[in-house]
């Protein structure tokens, strides 16, 4: 049996190639789409709780409250300033002290007692985030910031007092930052089934602080993140706990999609077994039951098809008779006629190029069609070493009889054949060889 050749194979090949390509790409596909919807659901998450996150540091804002209880137009009265201070303080029990700088000097801090040696203290002694808001002339949340004289951990919040444009002082509120974090509610993120990490960089952009994380070993660089500018640098990134897509529903989906994969190559596989079966049915109607060759409608039937498929291609017909074959095959048995017949067969399997269509028209009469070029001379080689296989000799009576095969050869363009015409033809020049009629 012939194997298939690399022509044959190369499109089964890339039809392999091309479905579990297209599987491939739909799971990819597939993932994306489902990253993509999870994506899109972590920035709503995170947009509501920025919001929620600014909402909260404004309602901690203590030094924003006490403004109103300055007036610097006049000389400074703190008397209002105190009770307000106090009133906040003993409201408010993550109040760390509420401060009032005049100009660069530290004037007023509450509780007084316990913070009364920080008193006539200069800008330039504390955190750059009490100059920052001099500057820039705007609120600054700064922290967490750990105290020097009580080694508190605070948040801060500053605003700065300006009056037509010239700088008059600050007002500062230190809030506890435990408190202030809880308040932020970062663990509502958690119970939404999210990672985060809530990170600041100073004004200077050169140092990242992280005021809280779930968990510190996850790495957020493929996170949503929520940028807040206080003005220092906020960040709070979010990421699913599982990824963005669990390793899990990635083997279903790669599952799934090969799964798929293998189905369509095996229902090709199939649709092409039924159709290889119903052309062996068709071939099998149209064989020789003796020879294994197709019979002379099969000829026609294939010759006409083959048009089609070859269209400029040349066309050799080879026909061939058996003189004295009928005289032969009345002195021998079945086994003996059998075996020859298989011969024949078998020459135009190993000498005649793949795709070529031999029939057996009569007892004696065979042909075939080769759809390559076949002036070369290794093509008439192979030609020729098929017909001397066809030389039968047995005795008879005594006598010597031989099966002396006769051929001839005529071409044509494969899409202008007319098979019963290329016969004629090719009849009429073995007899105008051999005057087999003589």
């Amino acid at each position: 049996m012939r194997r298939m050749s690399l022509k044959r194979k190369l499109p089964v090949l890339l039809l392999v190639i091309l479905v579990l390509g297209l599987s491939l790409h739909t799971g990819k596909s597939i993932q994306a789409a489902l990253i993509s919807k999870r994506r899109q659901a972590a920035e709503t998450v995170i947009e509501l709780f920025g919001k929620h996150l600014i909402q909260q540091l404004e309602a901690e804002n203590f030094a924003s409250k006490l403004m109103f209880a300055l007036n610097t137009k006049e000389k400074t009265n703190l008397t209002l300033f105190e009770e307000k201070a106090a009133k906040l303080q003993k409201d408010h029990a993550e109040i760390r002290f509420l401060s009032y700088f005049e100009q660069d000097t530290l004037q007023a801090i509450y509780p007084r007692e316990k913070y009364k040696s920080a008193i006539g203290m200069k800008l330039h002694d504390v955190s750059y985030s009490y100059t920052l808001a001099k500057v820039i002339k705007d609120g600054v949340i700064a922290g967490p910031e750990k105290l020097s004289s009580t080694k508190e951990e605070v948040f801060l919040f500053i605003e700065p007092l300006y009056e037509n444009n010239q700088y008059k002082g600050e007002i500062i509120a230190a809030v506890d930052s435990a408190y202030l974090i809880k308040a932020m509610n970062l663990e509502y993120l958690q119970k939404r089934g999210y990672e985060y990490e809530l990170w600041r960089v100073n004004a200077l952009g050169e140092k990242k602080t992280v005021v809280r994380v779930s968990d510190p070993s996850v790495d957020f660089s493929e996170a949503v993140k929520l940028e807040v500018s206080l003005p220092a640098t906020w960040n709070l990134s979010i990421l699913p706990e599982n990824g963005w897509l669990p390793y899990s529903v990635k083997l279903a989906i790669n599952g799934i999609c090969l799964l798929n994969a293998l189905l369509i190559l095996a229902l090709v596989y199939l649709a092409l077994r039924v159709h290889v079966q119903k052309k062996q049915l068709i071939r099998e109607s149209y064989t020789d039951a003796d020879s294994g060759l197709l019979t002379r409608e099969g000829f026609f039937y294939f010759m006409k098809r083959a048009k089609q498929m070859q269209g400029d291609k040349e066309v050799s017909v080879l026909y061939i008779q058996l003189y004295n074959f009928y005289k032969l095959r009345k002195n021998c048995s079945m086994e003996e006629m059998q075996a020859y017949l298989q011969i024949i067969q078998q020459g135009v399997q190993e000498h005649l190029p793949v795709g070529s269509i031999a029939a057996r028209l009569s007892e004696e009469e065979f042909v075939i069609a080769i759809f390559e070029d076949t002036r070369s001379e290794k093509a008439m080689e192979a030609i020729e070493d098929f017909i001397l296989q066809l030389f039968w000799k047995k005795k008879i009576q005594g006598k010597k009889v031989f099966v002396e095969p006769k051929s001839a050869i005529v071409r044509c363009v494969a899409k202008k054949t007319d098979a019963e015409e290329l016969l004629k033809l090719a009849s009429m020049r073995l007899n105008a060889l051999y005057d087999l009629h003589s």
